[in-house]
């Protein structure tokens, strides 16, 4: 069903203010708003452009004339749809000389005081309710127009004059199939006496339109239904081998077709949600989202390994809350891993590596440093860097096969840093150490020949230094040359 709007207020007391109002995409309108009443109710009305475009109905040439008197009421009028008010459906309505209509068969009342007054009548549609005479002129018309499922029903107070006051009053009482949203509009006004509002038939619950009609207005007043309640879709519920930085996507609908305006968000390893390590509350960057869609939130913050997480979502249309999904959903995070390709190396071989668990489609920055024991917050140039490259994982969140070093590599002990965050820092939950104890992997002499060659460590630094390293092994005369460059 359709809705002129969606008016983000506190919900609480009747209010009757000027406030910023979106609709749609990026226009910021001001419109007089009130509401909601105990039951939901709210209005809007055109005074400042924003709510309902006032567009005059008329039916004073093709509607019934009801030729009322002063105070005068009909008989049941049966308006061929099923109109709910209050949480009640009706089919019939009466109508009032006086400027309003009721659901309820009752003496008429030129005044309804205010909204709600359980001194008025039951089950009121107020447009003005004043002692207006159509016995002195003008007329009362109404008709039903349209056809299923988007019927109206059309009250028009046509030119009625107040009693002993005189003047002429043309106004319309609008009721929407479907929707039940009711609309008043005011073609042209001599006098602004009567009072403005909804009332429930028990008389305690009710809407007062707080300020003074005029000429080319309309006003709106609509029940917002709440969000339904999102439903969670992704992680699955029990899913396992979650990476760290999971998208979180749900299900977001309304009853009205109302946008999803924000969306508070928890994630907690406790599923009494305690302490939650993700709080975010009217989240609302990426939106509106329109009902039917599914929305996606990123965790940025990577969240702990092999860890069981419970999350869930309270959705806004901008006016009600849905309440909280099911908390008892939830999903594992995986086990990071990574590390070369094996534990020991020649001088003369290249150094691979491979990981798993890091972000989807992210880049990760990999170290080869010298072995040390790794806690978090260290810095990982504090450890002697000697090679360093960045990665990007694939959509499964892996690094395969990638070469980090290429020969001749130095004889050591050393170890592969995964830094994820790419901040220069080993962070222990979204980094990763081969080995944070021990040494990762070690490079041994090179063998050649069945033989044993020590090959010195400072030539091979020489092509760090940007020189040409020309280093000669005694044994059979060999001779190795190395171009200056970076050793990868």
């Amino acid at each position: 069903m359709s809705r002129f709007l969606s008016v983000a207020i506190t919900v609480g007391l009747v209010l009757s203010l000027s406030i910023v109002s979106v609709f749609g995409a990026g226009l910021v309108v001001n419109a007089a708003t009130g509401g909601p009443d105990a039951y939901g109710y709210y209005y809007i009305d055109s005074d400042e452009g924003g709510g309902p475009a006032y567009s005059w109905v008329e039916i004073n040439g093709t509607g019934t004339a009801l030729g009322l008197g002063d105070d005068d009421y009909t008989a049941a009028i049966p308006f061929g749809f099923t109109f709910n008010y209050y949480g009640t459906d009706y089919t019939d309505v009466y109508i009032m000389s006086n400027g309003w209509i009721s659901f309820v068969d009752q003496d008429i009342w030129y005044q309804i005081p205010d909204f709600p007054n359980n001194d008025s009548y039951a089950a009121p549609i107020s447009a003005l309710s004043g002692d207006l005479d159509p016995s002195d002129g003008g007329e009362v018309y109404y008709e039903t127009l349209g056809s299923a499922p988007n019927r109206t029903f059309v009250v028009e107070w046509d030119g009625v004059p107040y009693c002993a006051s005189g003047g002429s009053h043309t106004f319309e009482i609008i009721l929407y199939e479907g929707s039940n949203n009711i609309l008043f509009q005011y073609d042209s006004l001599t006098f602004i006496t009567g009072n403005i509002g909804i009332e429930d038939q028990t008389q305690t619950i009710g809407l007062d339109y707080a300020h003074n009609p005029s000429n080319g207005l309309a006003i709106l007043f609509y029940l917002n239904d709440p969000p339904c309640i999102p439903t969670l879709n992704s992680p699955s519920d029990g899913a396992t081998g979650v990476v760290l930085t999971p998208d979180l996507v749900f299900d977001y609908s309304d009853p009205d077709d109302d946008d999803c305006a924000s969306f508070d968000l928890q994630v907690d390893d406790d599923a009494g949600f305690g302490s939650p390590e993700i709080d975010e509350s009217g989240y609302s960057t990426g939106g509106p989202w329109s009902s039917g869609s599914s929305i996606t939130y990123t965790v940025s913050t990577p969240l702990a390994p092999d860890t069981q997480y419970y999350w869930r979502v309270n959705v806004s249309d901008g006016t009600d809350w849905s309440g909280w999904s099911d908390g008892s959903w939830d999903f594992t995070t995986g086990v990071q891993s990574g590390g070369s390709d094996k534990n020991e190396y020649k001088t003369n071989e290249s150094v691979y590596v491979s990981g798993t668990g890091f972000p989807p489609n992210s880049d990760v920055d990999v170290y080869v440093v010298e072995e040390g024991e790794w806690s978090g917050g260290e810095t990982i140039a504090d450890y002697g860097i000697m090679v360093i490259e960045t990665f990007t994982a694939d959509s499964e969140g892996d690094i395969v096969n990638e070469r980090i070093w290429r020969y001749p590599l130095i004889r050591g002990e050393y170890d592969i840093v995964f830094d994820t965050g790419q901040d220069g820092v080993y962070d222990e939950i979204p980094d990763l150490v081969d080995d944070p104890n021990h040494p990762g992997f070690t490079v041994v002499k090179t063998t050649v020949g069945g033989m044993v060659y020590p090959i010195d460590k400072a030539a091979l630094l020489l092509p760090w230094l940007g020189l040409s390293a020309i280093l000669v092994l005694a044994a059979g005369g060999l001779i190795l040359a190395k171009q200056a460059g970076r050793l990868r």
